[in-house]
Order: C-alpha cells, then sequence, then structure tokens
C-alpha cells in the first residue's frame, strides 16, 4: 500500500557547483528525522552528468587529437621540390597546389599563410627557413604538439581538464590575436 502522505521539497540545501564538482546536498528538511535519506559522505560520480552527456566532449578531444597528429605527421612526411613547393614522398615531380584560397583567388596573404611551409621546415630541423616562411610557425607548432597530451588528459579523464573551460579559449583567442597582429605587421615589413 502506498501512503498517501507527502514529503515537503528540500529546504536547506549547502553546497554548491564549482567547476567540475557536482552538487552535494548536506542536509534536506524533512519533517522527522526517520524520513531523512541518508546521504553519502562523497557524492558517486557521474552525480549529474551521464555517459551520453559526456559524448560531445570526449568526440571534440578525439576529433582535435586526431587533427593535431595528422598535422604533425604530414609535417615531418612532406618536403620541398627544387622550386620550394611543397611535395609529398615520392611526389618531388607533382607539387601540391597552392593551400591558401585567399592568395589564390585574390592574390592577398592571410594571417595564416606560410604556415604549413613553416611546420614542415621545422619539422626538418630548418629554424631559419621556418622563420622566414612564417614568425609565428613554431609557437603554432608548439600549440598544436601540446594538443596531444591535453587530448589525452580529456579522454582519460572525462571529469575535467586541467587548464579547466575558459584557459583554452582565451590562449586560442591570443593566438589568433598574435596572427592578425603579425600579419598587419607584414605589411610594412
Amino acid at each position: 500500500m502506498v501512503s498517501s502522505r507527502r514529503i515537503p521539497p528540500p529546504v536547506a540545501w549547502t553546497g554548491g557547483h564549482s567547476g567540475h564538482q557536482p552538487l552535494r546536498f548536506a542536509s534536506l528538511v524533512f519533517p522527522s528525522s526517520s524520513q531523512r535519506p541518508s546521504v553519502p559522505d562523497r557524492p558517486c560520480w557521474p552525480m549529474t552528468s551521464t555517459p551520453d552527456s559526456l559524448r560531445p566532449i570526449r568526440d571534440n578531444h578525439r576529433l582535435i587529437l586526431a587533427v593535431s597528429v595528422a598535422v604533425l605527421v604530414l609535417s615531418f612526411v612532406m618536403g620541398f621540390n627544387a622550386n620550394n613547393r611543397l611535395t609529398l614522398p615520392g611526389l618531388a615531380g607533382a607539387p601540391l597546389p597552392p593551400l591558401c584560397a585567399s592568395r589564390a583567388m585574390f592574390g592577398v596573404r592571410c594571417p595564416g599563410c606560410g604556415l604549413t611551409r613553416s611546420f614542415v621546415s621545422l619539422a626538418a630541423g630548418d629554424w631559419e627557413g621556418a622563420w622566414k616562411f612564417h614568425r609565428l610557425g613554431w609557437l603554432v607548432a608548439l600549440g598544436v604538439a601540446a594538443q596531444i597530451p591535453y587530448r589525452i588528459w580529456g579522454l582519460v579523464h572525462p571529469s575535467g581538464l586541467p587548464l579547466g573551460d575558459r584557459w583554452p579559449h582565451r590562449l586560442m583567442l591570443g593566438l589568433f590575436a598574435l596572427l592578425v597582429l603579425n600579419w598587419m605587421v607584414s605589411w610594412w615589413i
């Protein structure tokens, strides 16, 4: 038989949600202490997240990890032909087409022009050549390389990333701002 007596909703909530910590409901007020449910000492993970809610985050980590690995592997595999055009191994006679749509269609360099050639030069150990192709190529390559351990951490520890949610976006915007500033300076140099 089901009791017709209703239990009132909780009226005292303590704890809070900060970062990736689940909510703790330390004291729930019920009419009598015999009706108070037992509260575990520590929350059981995941308390508020289901595996389905983590899927987009994990898919994002997998995508960025795959792209970062592909970029670094291609940097080591690609090379230059006699005309300083990018080629794949065994295809020195057939260089890759220009990768920058802005430069191909409008004849104007974009903030990322030269990054691919800079990455390939860095992979070959030619720091001077990498600097000539793009002054910030080393910094972008460092950012791409840093994605690998960072994204692996995110896949292994779904509860959170070491830099939190805001810092990766701030770093990305800062790097983008540096690329645009470098592009604007290149107009006068």
